[in-house]
């Protein structure tokens, strides 16, 4: 996966009745994600368990100071050695935002 245009449009496609999702991220990649932003935020999960993963020295989200990265109202993402920078939110609110029915996990 080489865009954040293909990035965006794999993992939402993605449905409540698919399994979980593991997408690898290319090493040292820079996705600059905020021309992308609709809303909420870059991506929008709904019940979906979704893995973003880059092997070795990681790769970089980068939302451009246009928004937050992530919106997730049920499901499950996990986050594995990615850098996120540039995001931004509204007043008191996180760049990243989760309802009750989540789950966040982040390792390096």
């Amino acid at each position: 996966m080489r865009t954040s245009e293909e990035l965006k449009s794999r993992v939402e496609s993605l449905t409540k009745q698919n399994p979980p999702a593991f997408f690898q991220l290319p090493e040292g990649h820079h996705f600059l994600v905020g021309h992308l932003m609709e809303g909420s935020g870059f991506l929008k999960l709904d019940g979906v368990s979704v893995t973003l993963a880059a092997l070795g020295s990681g790769a970089t989200l980068d939302a451009q100071q246009l928004g937050r990265f992530f919106y997730v109202t049920a499901g499950n993402l996990t986050l594995t050695n990615l850098c996120m920078v540039n995001g931004l939110a509204q007043a008191r609110q996180s760049a990243r935002h989760f309802h009750r029915q989540h789950s966040l996990s982040t390792k390096s």
